[in-house]
This record gives structure tokens, sequence and C-alpha cells, in this order.
């Protein structure tokens, strides 16, 4: 039999493995490189197409399985901790409330990797970041999200201590969040692909990747899925469209951004 000549459908980017973040502790999500490569061309026989006929059934299934209405988590608070709250995390940004690691490692929002700064530059380079004073992780009380061009993070405040936690971070501008433990990473901007990944906040409080999508865009288009100890799984277009509608159409409907002002109010006046 004469081998058959099929396009691979994934650069190594979309390895989807479990991006685990300690709740508490350095929680940077472990960053996967951007790998600028020519798809690669591998020989196949037909009854590896079967298989691959197989596989790729067997994903589809599993993202059409998955629920993706957005969650917002109302908070469960009175007027006053609302107050507490937001003055705290007021101070935070100012670098007058510490952010604490388990290692016991300290901190301020101004040395935060790529997205911390001096309060001044918060207000005077507004337009490059925005909010989101919500409930992040489910528990009924806000976190803050802070999203800038460099960067998304979640601080987390804790009024018994006085201090500050980050329970996500990530140093890269392709993150959007979706909705409470819901967060959507979109790179639409290397020539050729777009990668697309899902990423949740599970029981143990750790961020995980739940799927990740990438579209070849050039010569030879392609539609790739990766979920559980599936990876690099083609895909047909018409299945690609099918399955990848909801998420789509979820990230569409995501918590609405807020800017510092909308946040804090006249808080910024005193």
């Amino acid at each position: 039999m004469i081998p058959v000549m099929f396009l691979t459908a994934c650069s190594s980017l979309s390895n989807t493995e479990n991006m685990v973040v300690d709740y508490e502790e350095t929680t940077y999500i472990e960053e996967i490189p951007f790998i600028e490569e020519t798809p690669y061309i591998e020989e196949t026989t037909d009854n590896e197409n079967e298989i691959n006929e197989e596989t790729s059934s067997i994903v589809c299934e599993k993202i059409k399985a998955i629920d993706f209405t957005i969650k917002e988590s109302p908070l469960d608070i009175t007027p006053e901790v609302d107050a507490l709250y937001k003055e705290a995390y007021l101070k935070i940004l100012k670098s007058e409330i510490p952010i604490v690691y388990k290692s016991g490692k300290k901190e301020y929002f101004r040395d935060l990797y790529r997205i911390g700064d001096e309060f001044d530059k918060l207000i005077e380079e507004a337009d490059f970041y925005s909010f989101y004073y919500n409930d992040l992780d489910g528990d009924g009380l806000p976190e803050l999200g802070v999203a800038s061009t460099c960067d998304t993070d979640i601080l987390k405040y804790k009024p018994e201590k006085n201090e500050c936690s980050v329970i996500f971070a990530d140093s890269t501008m392709y993150h959007t969040i979706l909705g409470t433990g819901q967060i959507w990473f979109h790179n639409g901007l290397h020539a050729g692909y777009i990668v697309d990944r899902y990423i949740v906040l599970n029981d143990d409080k750790g961020w995980k990747t739940v799927f990740s999508l990438e579209h070849g865009t050039q010569d030879y288009p392609y539609y790739c899925v990766s979920i559980d100890e599936y990876d690099l799984v083609d895909i047909s277009e018409e299945d690609w469209n099918e399955i990848t509608k909801p998420f789509y159409d979820a990230t569409k409907n995501a918590i609405p951004s807020q800017t510092l002002e909308e946040v804090f109010g006249e808080l910024l006046e005193e």
C-alpha cells in the first residue's frame, strides 16, 4: 500500500497539560512557549486514518458535553462589607497592603511581575488597564481582577489578616476573565494559526485547562482539539463549527470589565 501524505493539524503549542496553580502560593500559570514553525508532514495509512476518525468523534463528544454558561456568582455582602473590600483593594493598588504567599514572601502591587506599577501610573495610563470587582472564585466575596496589555491577575483580600494573595496570574495579554472561575485564553496574533483555551478553577482551587483549540488559517487549513488524554486530534471543519459555536458564543457574554473609577468611585477622591 502506498502511504498517504497528510498535513498534521497542530503545532506543539496546543499541548493541554493541566496547568494547576497553587491557590495561595506562586500563582503564575506555566507559560507554554509559542513556537513559530512550519507544520510538519507525516506519513500515515488508511487504517490510521480510521483510528483518527474514531478519536475525532470521541473528542467532539467531550467538547459537546461541556456547559459553557457564563457563571456570575452574586456578591452576598452588606454595604458595609462592600465598602471594606473596596477600601482594601484600593490600598492594595496603592501598595499600602501587602501581598503575602505561603512561603512568607511579601511584596506589593507595584512589584508584581509585568502588571505592577505605582498607583499614579494606573491613573495616568488608565486606557491600559481594566478591572473586575466580582466574586471570581465562587465564595460569595469580591476578588479584584486586574488586566493590562501585559498580564492578567486576580487578587484576593483577606480581611482577617489585612493582606492579599494572588490567586491567578499569567504574564501574557491573551487572557479574558469570562465569569466566576472561568478564563478564556485567545491568541490570534501569530501568523498561520489561532489558539484558544478554556481554563476553569477546579475544586482544589487550582486553574485547569479544560481543552485547547487550534485553527490553521493559511494554505492548508486545519482544525485541532486537545482535551483530557487526547492531544492534537484533527477534526473536520463541519465538526469544528458545530462543537466550538457554544464556546465562542459564551465568550461574547463575558462579565464586563470596569474602569478604576467605576469600581472605586468617590474613594479615588479621598
